[in-house]
């Protein structure tokens, strides 16, 4: 994704342990997570400081699909 190369390393690398948490159990309590509605119902959000990360999760298969990652300003866009 070009907006996480984009930031510096220290946050890759908080995005990158919570990714590999996400994927361990993405109903996980510890991450700052919500689950969003109207047009984004389906989808949840994770925090991780200012950037926000949008996901989907297939519980069939138990997978975590990224759709987004975004300052908080604009992961909504």
């Amino acid at each position: 994704m070009k907006s996480y190369r984009r930031l510096d390393k220290e946050l890759q690398i908080k995005i990158d342990e919570a990714v590999e948490k996400l994927g361990l159990d993405p109903w996980r309590r510890d991450l700052d997570v919500k689950k969003l509605h109207g047009e984004y119902k389906g989808y949840y959000r994770l925090r991780i400081g200012e950037v926000r990360l949008i996901y989907t999760i297939d519980r069939e298969n138990g997978l975590v699909y990224i759709d987004a990652l975004a300052h908080r300003g604009g992961a909504y866009k």
